[in-house]
């Protein structure tokens, strides 16, 4: 299964750079191991009326820690392997009313340490 996920920074970039192998999520989704998660740079607006997408990160879910012992009931740890990273476009996909977008990926982007 596919998840397109909203991820603000600094935790947005912890994963872009290498840093952060996990995402904590609300277990709303049914996720399971070897699902595709993209995790899209969400710069969200001043009266949160929609926001803007500057990148992504295409993810696959290794791992699932989801035991209420560790983390807040309903919410489940992801270990994600990073597959993938790309710009959402020069100015950003700009997302409103919570419309579904459909983003179109370019060319892979090198990332440095």
């Amino acid at each position: 299964m596919i998840h397109k996920l909203k991820t603000i920074n600094p935790y947005f970039t912890a994963v872009w750079k290498g840093h952060k192998t996990f995402e904590i999520r609300k277990n709303d989704r049914n996720f399971a191991i070897n699902d595709i998660l993209y995790l899209l740079e969400f710069e969200p607006f001043p009266n949160n009326d929609g926001g803007l997408y500057h990148r992504g990160i295409k993810c696959m879910i290794t791992y699932i820690l989801d035991n209420p012992t560790y983390l807040q009931s309903g919410y489940v740890g992801l270990g994600v392997v990073v597959l993938d990273r790309f710009e959402c476009g020069e100015i950003g996909s700009i997302l409103t009313n919570l419309e579904v977008i459909e983003l179109k990926k370019d060319k892979p982007t090198e990332v440095s340490p």
